[in-house]
């Protein structure tokens, strides 16, 4: 089958299938007419914003605390309802956040304290609840080790965490 474009010369096969590499105005699906060269630009444009995209967010996931475990909080909260929000509160903050240090720590939570061995000391729902936690900076990871009210702190042994 010989056919010709708008110039009169004669398309090839491929050109037929709509696969345009001259320089023929191409139509976008909002009824403009987009040349083959800007066509390729546009989706090159588009394809690296969505690489930016997923880099960001793998960046975004991936540089945040883990804690280990919210179970913890959970068994915690059945036998002390008001502590469950606080407690969820003190999670999402430190789940959100990427610490490199202590100061880091401070900034978010001020009332935190350094008792040694990696262990902090977290003050819960006005200084009521007490959450210790060994926190290893260089690999993100904060492993809650004890939650209970005050009282229960104060005869917690922390060599045996």
């Amino acid at each position: 089958m010989n056919t010709t474009n708008s110039k009169g010369s004669p398309t090839t096969a491929k050109q037929q299938r709509g696969n345009i590499t001259d320089n023929r105005a191409r139509p976008r699906a909002d009824g403009t007419r987009i040349k083959a060269g800007k066509l390729r630009i546009c989706t090159f444009e588009i394809f690296f914003q969505y690489l930016k995209n997923i880099f960001t967010f793998a960046y975004n996931f991936l540089s945040r605390m883990v804690v280990i475990s919210k179970t913890a909080i959970s068994d915690f909260s059945e036998f002390h309802n008001d502590s469950a929000e606080p407690l969820l509160e003190w999670y999402r903050k430190t789940k959100k956040n990427n610490w490199s240090n202590f100061n880091e720590l401070k900034d978010t939570f001020p009332a935190t304290d350094y008792v040694g061995n990696d262990l902090y000391v977290f003050n819960i729902k006005g200084n009521k609840y007490r959450l210790i936690a060994r926190i290893f900076f260089s690999i993100r990871t904060v492993f809650i080790r004890f939650i209970g009210t005050h009282k229960e702190y104060d005869e917690v042994n922390l060599g045996n965490l």
